[in-house]
């Protein structure tokens, strides 16, 4: 018994050493490079971070700061795609009005000389 009372307080040392070192992982992984790549290797750090260390409030906060950034550049990628659509599909209105002026013109220029061809042989 007094050797399992003693553990603890050893354990919880243990955790919270381990915690700092994931932490310190985590943060070198997210800050050397700030993607989707760094996101996971910094989770894969923060994962294994025991709830019951002193510093999990703080792996917490920086899993919520990756958070951020991801959906934020991931957004930013959404909105260029959809930007390029849209300016594709405005180009391609913009092609069709252009065909349909030059077809109108055409037409408005035609002669209205009529050819009777009866008795012509081919």
């Amino acid at each position: 018994m007094k050797a399992l009372s003693a553990m603890e307080p050893i354990y919880k040392l243990y955790i919270d050493d381990q915690c700092r070192k994931l932490l310190n992982t985590a943060k070198n992984s997210w800050n050397g490079n700030q993607n989707s790549a760094g996101a996971d290797a910094a989770g894969l750090s923060l994962s294994s971070i025991d709830p019951e260390a002193s510093c999990y409030a703080e792996a917490k906060q920086l899993m919520a700061q990756i958070e951020q950034k991801v959906i934020a550049d991931e957004n930013r990628a959404w909105n260029f795609k959809m930007k390029q659509h849209k300016d594709d599909v405005n180009l391609e209105k913009q092609r069709i009005e252009a065909y349909k002026a030059v077809g109108e013109a055409y037409g408005l220029h035609q002669s209205n000389t009529a050819y009777n061809l009866k008795g012509w042989l081919w």
